[in-house]
């Protein structure tokens, strides 16, 4: 019988856990964040041609990116059960996964690219998107092997290597974007596709850092066992991350879907950019959100590997209450800097900056149940629960979502404004029923011990 936590401990536990990976991922956040930035100060159109490029390259990369998730979870899973064979086997089954998801969403995203020109968008952002895509679509392969690699360390508990690596990305790629976008020190002036070249560098440097660690790092020697061949862990991870893919593509495409809307009202080029400055700063947030969600799912899969129901239950609902308490603050500093942030982007079109103001006041209102729905989607994450919270994604965003922003921002006129409208009560949706989801999972565990 494992003793009960108490709550001080498992709020000290899940911050440990996660502030490293909301480090990591703010990193990785932070790394598209200046790539915008930098391409905004080329101007307002590269900026919106970015933002169609990166919405449409999300919509084929997040279903690798959502199948290497489940990764963290069955590690630690092993990890609670000490079965140290199953630990080390997962290391090699881990890269082989993140090879096999790059090579089959840089494939997706290079049949993405050629399809752009159908989407009716405006063509000058089209040919800039396409040069931009066909790069990304390259750079698939290491970023998943990176993201393979750090899911395994993250199920370790070793958090920090992700960290350090990807921080050390962000600050290459924003040298790499000073002259390869600008054309600095006798580089070619390359604009959007420079940030795309800058990208992939630093993907190939990031993704040969997280192979040596899980090689040759003394921390991993335990559990590293020579190359094991396991088409069974192998199927495992994807049998169980293709759904978490799916559920996250549901939700990204949404977004990426909404891109793709705003370049059909009548002020496409300044809507689209202003949603794109929006959905950064919403994206900052968020990024505290899930590294809370991967805190909880390693937390809750060492319980459930050890059969520790009450301390899973709880675990879950400490994550659950840190995540509300840190979007709320989120939610305030929005709302309070709405005017200030969009000014970062180096755009000086009034109306992309009105605009820009008016989605972070809305953006403001979703923090909350944006971030308790990613919270609980991770906590279910953690129970191997991949099915339902797959299926109530489809329903929040594209049963939800989707129509209600057409609705609200072509037939209701609202435009951009209207379609963010509709995110909320998909989100607040979402929210609800994956938490009651988790509390009814959880209990139901905890009744049968």
């Amino acid at each position: 019988m494992h003793p009960l936590k108490s709550w001080p401990v498992h709020f000290k536990e899940t911050i440990l856990l996660s502030v490293p990976v909301i480090i990591g991922q703010l990193g990785n956040l932070m790394m598209n964040i200046t790539d915008n930035i930098m391409v905004g100060n080329v101007g307002y159109v590269h900026l919106s041609a970015a933002s169609l490029a990166t919405s449409t390259y999300m919509m084929t990369a997040i279903l690798g990116i959502g199948s290497m998730n489940v990764i963290a979870p069955l590690v630690a899973e092993t990890v609670g059960a000490k079965n140290h064979r199953a630990t080390g086997t997962f290391l090699w089954q881990s890269l082989l996964a993140g090879l096999v998801a790059g090579l089959s969403t840089g494939f997706l995203t290079a049949i993405a690219a050629l399809l752009l020109p159908w989407m009716g968008q405006p063509e000058n952002e089209v040919a800039m998107a396409q040069e931009f895509l066909y790069i990304l679509a390259i750079s698939n392969i290491p970023m998943l092997l990176f993201i393979s690699g750090k899911q395994y360390c993250d199920g370790l508990s070793l958090t920090r290597i992700g960290m350090v690596i990807t921080i050390l990305g962000v600050l290459l790629n924003i040298f790499l974007n000073w002259l390869l976008i600008f054309g600095n020190w006798g580089f070619p002036r390359l604009e959007l596709a420079g940030s795309g070249y800058a990208t992939l560098i630093c993907r190939v440097l990031m993704a040969i850092g997280i192979v040596l660690y899980m090689l040759y790092s003394k921390r991993i020697a335990p559990v590293r066992i020579p190359y094991l061949s396991d088409k069974t862990l192998l199927v495992k991870i994807f049998r169980l991350g293709i759904p978490m893919g799916l559920q996250i593509f549901f939700e990204v495409a949404a977004f990426s879907g909404t891109a793709i809307i705003a370049g059909w009202l009548s002020n496409a080029s300044e809507a689209r950019a202003a949603h794109q400055i929006a959905l950064n700063i919403s994206g900052l947030s968020f990024m505290i959100a899930l590294g809370i969600s991967v805190g909880a799912s390693i937390r809750i899969g060492n319980a459930l590997g050890a059969r520790d129901y009450p301390n899973l239950q709880r675990a879950g609902n400490a994550a659950l209450i840190l995540g509300v308490i840190c979007m709320f603050v989120m939610a305030t500093t929005i709302f309070l800097l709405r005017h200030h942030f969009p000014l970062l982007y180096g755009v000086e079109e009034p109306e992309v900056l009105r605009l820009a103001a008016g989605l972070l006041i809305i953006c403001a209102i979703f923090q909350l149940f944006d971030g308790t729905q990613a919270i609980a989607a991770g906590t279910l994450r953690g129970l191997q629960d991949v099915r339902f919270p797959t299926l109530m994604t489809f329903v929040a965003y594209w049963v939800i979502w989707i129509p209600l922003a057409l609705l609200l921002g072509f037939a209701l006129n609202l435009g951009i404004y209207g379609i963010w409208y509709a995110d909320v009560i998909a989100l607040a949706f979402a929210a609800i029923v994956l938490t009651f989801r988790f509390w009814k999972l959880a209990r139901k565990n905890l009744l049968a011990v």
